[in-house]
């Protein structure tokens, strides 16, 4: 699972009637209501109940276009399907549009030879089955009851035969939180004086305006059914369950990258240093889904800093850096930096500066996994998102393409495939080459 960010991201289902969105969750041992389920891509009918299914193990596949690891299991399910074939249905849920959803999966059939049936635009699934991240897998067995839910190692031969053969099962259940939604678009932390009441007893807490609010940094630990983020305005830095590493990466994005706040989310451009095990099991976990929110618990952190006030940038990250030293560096003893290093690098160079033409007109940008396009932006552009494509990627990306001008670009292959992305950029008289350069590197190390 990725939480993004972004995580580095996140997690739109749209089903049935209004009198359907009302239904409250179920829970393991219920059985699944018998409900209509419509809006379903690559299906036999595209409406269609959960009781034409019975006497087959379903398993519900919660995922979205934009998530990796949904992504990454899809020619896995498929191939389960094939194995236990008429035994086993999975039903992949996604909130997504139709028309995203129908595009996406078309390009993801020409690139896999794969076809993937979904349930799109749904939202009654999901108040039935609430999780707060994805792929998220929920077990119906053969007479329709709910037997658990869980996390994409589960979904195994192993586990789907221990079903079909009506043997107990030992699944690790991940019971789904549905978040409670924040308007980060006002500060996160309500801010008041504490007025005692005439009998001395008690106190009247009396808000104080948004916009009274000057200047203002709290910080304060895990808070549970609250999703992870991070994000930024003229008035204020927010984050909200993110751990240390991520505080600095976006820090260091916005005061060396012009505000570009995933430059050092890519595995090459950061480096934790740090001899002590259990500091460094407290700034940065690489774990994935249900064993990172657990030690997100113990190492996650909600923040804000309003910085109303201060009209110029330069002055608003700064008061960020100090605060990520005082809160973190300082007590715990260590340092975080920018340092060049020498690394093998993909190369971003001009083979064609012809190619490099724009037609101009409004700006924009749209992209998936497995397509790109641009119209009237930087080649910069391109490469802040390689980079995003490319996180799990040990080799920095560099631009040494010196090309000042904006630029239109379409790329249509798998997107965090090198060579596919090689052949493709050719077109648009560019090139990746190997070499070794120097690279900014963000390093969390001891401090001397």
């Amino acid at each position: 699972m990725k939480f993004k960010f972004f995580t580095f991201i996140q997690l739109f289902l749209s089903l049935c009637t209004i009198s359907y969105a009302q239904m409250a969750p179920v829970a393991i041992g219920d059985k699944f209501p018998d409900i209509s389920i419509s809006k379903a891509l690559n299906f036999k009918n595209p409406t269609f109940k959960l009781a034409d299914y019975k006497g087959k193990l379903v398993i519900l596949d919660f995922w979205a276009t934009w998530c990796r690891p949904c992504l990454a299991m899809m020619p896995k399910i498929d191939s389960l399907q094939k194995e236990f074939n008429g035994k086993l249905e999975f039903l992949p849920v996604t909130e997504e549009d139709e028309k995203i959803v129908k595009a996406f999966l078309k390009k993801f059939e020409i690139s896999n030879g794969i076809t993937i049936p979904s349930v799109t635009n749904d939202t009654l699934l999901n108040s039935l089955f609430p999780h707060s991240s994805i792929p998220y897998y929920v077990w119906i067995d053969q007479t329709g009851t709910i037997i658990a839910t869980t996390e994409a190692t589960e979904v195994n031969s192993r586990n789907i035969n221990t079903v079909l053969n009506k043997r107990p099962i030992n699944l690790d259940i991940t019971i789904g939180a549905q978040n409670r939604r924040l308007n980060y678009d006002k500060p996160i932390f309500v801010v008041g004086m504490p007025f005692i009441n005439k009998d001395q007893d008690s106190a009247d807490v009396a808000p104080v305006a948004d916009n009274e609010i000057l200047q203002q940094s709290i910080l304060t630990k895990y808070r549970p059914q609250v999703k992870l983020h991070i994000g930024l305005d003229s008035n204020h830095f927010e984050a909200t369950n993110e751990n240390i590493m991520n505080f600095y990466q976006v820090y260091f994005g916005i005061a060396y990258y012009k505000y570009y706040t995933e430059a050092f989310w890519n595995r090459s451009r950061f480096k934790v240093e740090i001899k002590d095990p259990v500091l460094r099991n407290k700034i940065i976990s690489y774990e994935n889904g249900k064993k990172y929110i657990n030690w997100l618990k113990d190492n996650g952190y909600c923040y804000e800093l309003n910085w109303r006030n201060v009209k110029n940038w330069h002055d608003k990250y700064k008061l960020l850096g100090d605060d990520l030293d005082r809160y973190f560096a300082r007590p715990l003893g260590f340092t975080a930096a920018i340092e060049k290093r020498l690394a093998p690098c993909d190369i971003l160079i001009v083979t064609d500066k012809t190619k490099l033409v724009t037609v101009g007109g409004q700006s924009f940008e749209r992209h998936d996994a497995f397509s790109y396009y641009q119209q009237n932006l930087p080649i910069s552009q391109l490469m802040n998102r390689l980079n995003n494509f490319w996180q799990g990627s040990d080799r920095p990306l560099i631009n040494e393409t010196n090309f000042p001008g904006n630029i239109d670009i379409q790329l249509n292959c798998k997107m965090n495939n090198i060579q596919d992305v090689n052949n493709e950029l050719a077109k648009f008289g560019l090139k990746l080459i190997k070499g070794d350069r120097m690279a900014d590197v963000l390093v969390i190390k001891d401090k001397i």
